[in-house]
């Protein structure tokens, strides 16, 4: 708005106030106002709420910062070793995340999630517009190049001199990785083995082919022996089709 569209609104708002004062009546929505108050109860409890949700989060802002001056964890105010929140706090937040997950809630507020989202709608924006990932990129790289050079863990600040992550870490990393799926998954081959003189007639790619191994060595089926090499994972995996 411009001023004076702002300045005619303030008066119109200042007129309203005062009529509905002289009435009786609640000055947000006009309901009766008993005792002459100035608002309604819901209106009252809704403002009352709204206050003291504006203190709340002021007060939780002040205790975050004076509890990351001092070098504290920002949930329990314990030692953090220079992180925001200490280790058991950390566990604690994976271990409520996990299970909100698991349940198909929204970690942050525990309204039911569609599609297998971490996020309801409503978080998921307000995250999205609080988050500027410049600066937490910027604030990573500076931690991560601050704790190699005290010799720390790049991930957890625990002691570990000469390597970028600790055991744990470094082991949690590699087999959270591509490189670290157990059992691999290898393509299936058949070997075709004549029964009477147990010679090896060849390894095949496919049925197709050991077939036509047996068509032209003019052999039956009874008369060999398929073994198929086959990864033990792959009757847990469907088929690529």
């Amino acid at each position: 708005m411009c001023e004076p569209c702002r300045e005619d609104r303030r008066q119109a708002k200042r007129e309203r106030h005062r009529e509905r004062r002289a009435a009786g009546v609640c000055v947000h929505c006009a309901a009766p106002a008993p005792g002459g108050k100035a608002y309604c109860e819901p209106c009252a409890k809704t403002r009352s709420r709204r206050r003291n949700l504006k203190a709340k989060r002021d007060a939780d802002r002040r205790r975050y910062a004076e509890r990351r001056a001092r070098g504290g964890c920002t949930s329990c105010g314990k030692p953090a070793d220079g992180a925001a929140e200490c280790r058991a706090c950390c566990e604690a937040a994976r271990t409520r995340y996990d299970a909100r997950r698991a349940a198909g809630v929204c970690v942050k507020c525990q309204t039911p999630t569609y599609g297998g989202t971490a996020y309801c709608a409503p978080c998921a924006v307000a995250k999205a517009e609080r988050r500027d990932r410049e600066a937490e990129y910027a604030a990573r790289r500076a931690r991560y190049a601050e704790r190699r050079a005290k010799g720390r863990c790049g991930e957890c600040n625990a002691p570990s001199p000469g390597v970028a992550r600790c055991e744990p870490c470094s082991r949690r990393h590699r087999e959270s990785s591509g490189a670290f799926r157990g059992i691999p998954i290898w393509d299936p081959t058949w070997t075709v083995i004549e029964t009477a003189t147990g010679e090896e007639l060849g390894t095949y790619d496919s049925q197709a082919d050991v077939s036509l191994c047996l068509a032209f060595a003019r052999l039956s089926r009874d008369e060999v022996e398929v073994l198929c090499d086959a990864s033990p994972m792959s009757s847990l995996t469907a088929p690529t089709w």
